[in-house]
Formats: C-alpha cells, structure tokens, sequence
C-alpha cells in the first residue's frame, strides 16, 4: 500500500514522541493513522482503487474530487 503521508509528534523540547505513516481517504480527504493489527474497519474502494476511512459516510464512492465538483468548487 502506498502511504500518504508521515506523521512525526515531538514534544516542545523537540524530541520525538511518536511517528507513523498516515494514509489518506479517497473519498472524504481525512488522513488517518497506518496501525496494523489494531482491530479498526479500514477499506478500500473498487470503484475509484483508492483507500477509505472506515467512517460510515463515506461508505458510498463519492470521490473527494466529484464531491466539490456537486457543491459548486470545482
């Protein structure tokens, strides 16, 4: 899988307190934390082949892109 991004959390001293790679919803733009084994209900489109949050909303392909289009963005 191809990730989205990386996350690096340091404190205010500037030492790393935690980073991981973040992947980004197709569907509603939110990044989200890459935790394998954790249990959460991640998925992935067939229709538009990008990865999903999970999140009940964007259960439907409605591509971010198709989705500014309908609201007069784009």
């Amino acid at each position: 899988m191809k990730y989205g991004g990386y996350a690096l959390v340091t404190d205010p001293g500037g030492r790393v307190v935690e980073e991981y790679d973040t992947v980004r919803c197709g569907h509603c733009q939110r990044h989200y934390r890459v935790q394998p084994g954790s249990g959460k209900t991640r998925g992935w489109c067939t229709l538009c082949m990008q990865p999903t949050c999970g999140r009940p909303r964007c259960a439907l392909c409605v591509p971010f892109e198709r989705a500014l289009a309908s609201q007069g963005g784009g």
